[in-house]
């Protein structure tokens, strides 16, 4: 006699709601609120875990959020790496980008080599499958922020 296998049911996602959070300074406060008018369970659970994850990591660093709002009111959640112009920013050693890109003098300069890091640690966040094409994408939001490669 074959024994039947039950088949896991497929959770039904209500909503997908991103925000960028600080690390380690999540509150219940907006962005997060949001979360509750999807009817989230335990939205200071959620603040206390991502607090814990991402508590070592640099002050003042913001943090794309994927979270997938289930019917039953849980929830599931996805941190990324830090922004492509934050990346940028940092291994520049700047503040901010140009107010003018493209038309003032670049406020920095940064190599191929540099790009091509960003464009390795930021790959499985793009949408590409390929390298070359990262590369590209990076570059170009560097030269968009006022950011020369050579």
């Amino acid at each position: 006699m074959a024994a039947r296998v039950a088949a896991k049911k497929k959770k039904q996602v209500k909503a997908i709601v991103r925000f960028h959070l600080e690390a380690g300074k999540a509150t219940p406060a907006p962005p997060v609120a949001t979360l509750s008018q999807h009817k989230v369970k335990n939205v200071m659970a959620f603040c206390k875990e991502f607090n814990d994850k991402t508590k070592g990591m640099e002050s003042g660093l913001k943090l794309p959020v994927i979270v997938k709002v289930y019917v039953d009111g849980t929830i599931e959640y996805h941190i990324t790496k830090p922004t492509v112009s934050h990346m940028l920013r940092k291994a520049a050693g700047i503040k901010s980008g140009s107010s003018n890109p493209g038309r003032d003098e670049p406020v920095a300069t940064l190599s191929r080599d540099q790009i091509m890091s960003i464009a390795k640690d930021k790959f499985d966040d793009l949408s590409t499958i390929s390298l070359e094409t990262a590369f590209k994408i990076i570059e170009g939001s560097a030269r968009s922020i006022g950011i020369r490669v050579e």
